[in-house]
C-alpha cells in the first residue's frame, strides 16, 4: 500500500493509516546517546543536538530522536533516487538540498539550533512531497514507518 505524506498543516487524525505527517517539534543538546534504529547511519560521538521528529498516523504519535548526521545519511540515501513518473505529473523537481554541516568552531547556540530545525523540516517536507519518496526504504527506516502496524508494507 502506498503511503501518502501530508504537510502538518494539511494533516488530521481523521485520515486513515494511508496518510502520515511529520513535524520537528524541538531540539535538545545531549551528552549521552539515543539509540537510533539499526541501519540508520550517522555519527555517534557526543555531545550532540538531537531533534524530536514526531511522526503522526491516525491517532498515533511517535517521537524519534535524530541528529543532523542522521538526516544527512537519509539525504545520501535518496539524493540519486528517481521514482517512476506519476502519470500526468509534469512537475520538474530541483535536486534535493541539505542544510550545510557545521564547523567544530561554530557555536551551536539557541538561534543556530532554531534555524537548523527549520532547515531540516524544509528538507524533509521537500523530500516527502515528491511522488514516490515516502516509499523509499531509507525513508521508511528513518521515520520508522513500518513500526506503525497499519502502515507496514503489504
Amino acid at each position: 500500500m502506498t503511503k501518502m505524506y501530508l504537510p502538518i498543516d494539511q494533516w488530521s487524525p481523521r485520515f486513515d493509516s494511508t496518510f502520515f505527517s511529520i513535524k520537528i517539534e524541538s531540539a535538545q543538546r545531549f551528552e549521552n546517546a539515543f539509540v537510533v534504529k539499526e541501519g540508520i547511519g550517522g555519527k555517534t560521538h557526543f555531545p550532540a543536538v538531537y531533534f524530536d521528529v514526531v511522526v503522526f498516523c491516525e491517532h498515533q504519535r511517535k517521537v524519534l530522536h535524530r541528529r543532523y548526521s542522521n538526516f544527512y545519511w537519509l539525504y545520501e540515501q535518496v539524493k540519486n533516487f528517481h521514482p517512476p513518473p506519476v502519470e500526468g505529473d509534469t512537475t520538474i523537481y530541483e535536486p534535493l538540498s541539505m542544510p550545510p554541516g557545521t564547523c567544530f568552531m561554530r557555536p551551536q547556540d539557541d538561534e543556530f539550533i532554531k534555524n537548523r530545525k527549520l532547515q531540516l523540516m524544509e528538507f524533509v517536507d521537500d523530500l516527502l512531497s515528491r511522488p514516490g519518496y515516502s516509499e523509499h526504504p531509507a525513508v521508511r527506516l528513518f521515520l520508522e514507518l513500518d513500526d506503525f502496524p497499519e502502515m507496514s508494507s503489504s
